[in-house]
């Protein structure tokens, strides 16, 4: 008892069942995941002076806004007449309470955060490798170049490009953080001109369009770190020129992506089309529906029943009761092919919980970014920017993959501050 009680070897512990979490939730090995989950619950149960923990970490208005989220989805049982698939729900979302918990409470060192971080990225970094090979495998014996993009990356995993582009991502935030910190250590050059490369090719054969709008973001703010920090102007024209360059050669490497954007430009949708989704082999895209005429259509749904539960929506577990309904009446036939989720993670709370209970969700989400822009915290304050954007188009806390992602990712960041945060 007196080794689980040292913090140094709790530390240990914790770092080792954390890092078998990251490479459960990436993989997707969902059964194995929560198997730790589970143990490292149990293991933070041992935690001496728990109860004073507990209640220090009750006074602590992050950790009320971290887990009010969870709160909510508990609250919406009451009065939900979809009882038992809310409990399913409130399965899913438990991360949502677990990991706030663990990481406001446990003696989790700087070294074991930064060891996190670097896991998560070559985690990332090789399952997307292996991705690369296996789709250039089946290119080589197709000669099909759809292998080459999006979800087909992932076909190993069973995958979804929007969440593992959202990743790769965060990986990018990760080394660009490490970076400015100077705790890339004697790997910097890998990390910089091998990792970072490999994981920009990767998020643009992945041809999410919110993980590219992201990408562009992450590297202007990493070419103005360096301008300011640095103050060599010309090297950090090099860099931009160096970027444009860089984004016209895959264009034309990689033209599939491109077209992915020219689809935007149609607006118009007929519930009662029976034809696909939009792809990037097609060409008669306006035939066809692409992923924002789904999104329009799925969405004005959702805000039709929204109108019958304004104040308190229809419960946890009745949106999706509630959106299969409009796609039968509308007569949606991709809706109903499909079973879409809202794709939006604003609107499934104002659907779920109405009015009241998407005022606090929004609380829950800009309290700790007002927190993290007050402190300088700027590796948190990006993060939160990342999933806010990523929530405009995907239901993040309706999938494994998202809300295991989002809650560790959150609760490591949020609760583990530098010892020097970043005012610039």
């Amino acid at each position: 008892m007196k080794l689980i009680h040292d913090n140094l070897w709790r530390d240990k512990i914790y770092k080792v069942l954390l890092q078998l979490i990251i490479l459960g939730f990436v993989t997707l090995w969902l059964k194995g995941t929560n198997l730790v989950i589970i143990l490292t619950g149990l293991f933070w149960l041992t935690e001496p002076d728990l109860r004073n923990k507990l209640k220090k970490a009750l006074t602590n208005k992050l950790f009320l806004a971290t887990i009010t989220v969870f709160l909510i989805h508990v609250i919406g049982l009451v009065y939900t007449d979809y009882f038992n698939d809310g409990i399913k729900q409130i399965e899913i979302r438990a991360s949502l309470l677990v990991f706030p918990l663990i990481f406001s409470t446990a003696p989790i060192s700087r070294t074991t955060h930064d060891s996190l971080l670097k896991t998560f990225i070559w985690t990332c970094f090789f399952v997307g490798l292996i991705g690369i090979v296996n789709a250039l495998i089946l290119f080589n014996r197709t000669s099909n170049t759809v292998y080459l993009y999006s979800d087909n990356l992932l076909i190993l995993i069973n995958g979804q490009a929007i969440y593992f582009a959202l990743y790769l991502n965060v990986c990018l935030l990760f080394i660009w953080d490490l970076q400015r910190r100077n705790q890339l250590g004697k790997w910097k050059p890998v990390y910089l001109a091998v990792a970072a490369p490999i994981l920009v090719t990767l998020i643009f054969l992945l041809a999410s369009r919110m993980s590219l709008l992201i990408l562009a973001c992450i590297v202007c703010l990493g070419i103005i770190t360096f301008i300011v920090k640095q103050k060599r102007y010309l090297m950090g024209a090099m860099l931009c020129t160096v970027v444009v360059l860089t984004v016209i050669v895959l264009a034309f490497a990689f033209p599939k992506t491109i077209n992915r954007f020219k689809s935007l430009t149609y607006f118009h949708f007929d519930y009662k089309n029976s034809e696909e989704v939009y792809h990037f082999n097609d060409e008669n895209f306006v035939e066809k529906w692409n992923g924002l005429t789904v999104r329009l259509a799925i969405w004005s749904c959702a805000v039709q029943e929204y109108i019958k539960v304004p104040f308190f929506g229809t419960g946890t577990g009745g949106y999706m009761p509630a959106l299969r309904q409009c796609y039968q009446e509308k007569e949606f036939v991709l809706g109903i092919r499909h079973d879409y989720s809202p794709h939006n993670q604003y609107i499934q709370m104002l659907l779920s919980f109405g009015a009241f209970g998407f005022l606090i969700f929004l609380f829950a989400l800009i309290y700790p970014l007002h927190y993290s822009y007050k402190t300088g915290d700027l590796l948190y304050l990006i993060f939160c920017i990342f999933m806010l954007l990523n929530m405009t188009t995907e239901d993040v806390f309706g999938t494994f993959r998202g809300v295991a992602f989002y809650a560790f990712i959150n609760s490591m960041i949020l609760f583990q501050p530098r010892k020097e945060q970043d005012k610039s």
